[in-house]
């Protein structure tokens, strides 16, 4: 696991998107989905699905927009929270390949 200088409380942006980089690199290959969701007070949260029921999570200082944001600039496809329940974590999945 990686050892990171500094808090989730005092994470730059850019500590922030490098987590997330090294975090997806990571657990791409054996993740069937992830979610994204965030406490609504600067503190967001990327949860990989593995595909022997595990799952593993990162912490950053981003919201779950910013978060769901980086994945579709991944290639992923990302599902918006729900109008009547904003409060709904986001999924991301990688779409199939085309051929």
């Amino acid at each position: 696991m990686p050892t990171f200088t500094s808090s989730n409380h005092t994470m730059s942006p850019e500590e922030s998107y490098g987590r997330l980089d090294e975090f997806l690199y990571t657990n791409q290959n054996n993740a069937m989905s992830f979610t994204v969701d965030d406490d609504n007070h600067g503190m967001g949260l990327l949860c990989a699905h593995l595909k022997d029921d595990q799952t593993c999570a990162t912490t950053v200082r981003l919201n779950k927009h910013q978060i769901g944001d980086f994945m579709r600039s991944h290639g992923f496809k990302c599902e918006s929270p729900s109008l009547q329940d904003p409060s709904t974590a986001i999924r991301c999945v990688r779409p199939p390949m085309q051929q």
